[in-house]
């Protein structure tokens, strides 16, 4: 199970996303982030028809987060398309192979520039589950 929710923040948006598991939380997040971007994209996934794969290597785990998710803003901007449901995951510590899927865009609800490292940080709780605070620069 994964949730994410919005945080007020001063300047920016900020998104906790909370998961019984690592890979939840990478989905957790990008679902939160894709529903920033596009209000409601997540409920129209039988429109979904494109699917593009992701490659990334980082320093840790919270890096290899925050460079997954802005992979996807850049995709999102250049192909005009709002990805937002993973496919296939294989994760590790500093690395993440993912297929992805997301649908058309003609525009988006809000223009994220970046997520940004700032306070970032993975933590897994007592109880196993994980949890992270993003701060989006709007």
């Amino acid at each position: 199970m994964r949730h994410y929710r919005l945080l007020p923040h001063t300047a920016d948006t900020r998104l906790q996303i909370t998961a019984d598991s690592l890979e939840e939380l990478f989905k957790g997040a990008l679902e939160g982030l894709s529903e920033i971007v596009k209000h409601d994209v997540t409920k129209r996934s039988s429109d979904s028809s494109i699917v593009t794969q992701v490659d990334i290597s980082s320093n840790d785990r919270t890096a290899l987060l925050v460079d997954f998710l802005n992979n996807l803003l850049t995709k999102d901007v250049i192909e005009k398309v709002v990805f937002f449901d993973i496919v296939e995951l294989d994760l590790k510590i500093t690395k993440v192979v993912a297929r992805v899927r997301g649908i058309t865009a003609d525009s988006f609800d809000e223009d994220i520039k970046a997520v940004t490292y700032h306070g970032a940080q993975i933590q897994q709780n007592k109880d196993g589950s994980y949890k992270v605070e993003l701060v989006l620069d709007v």
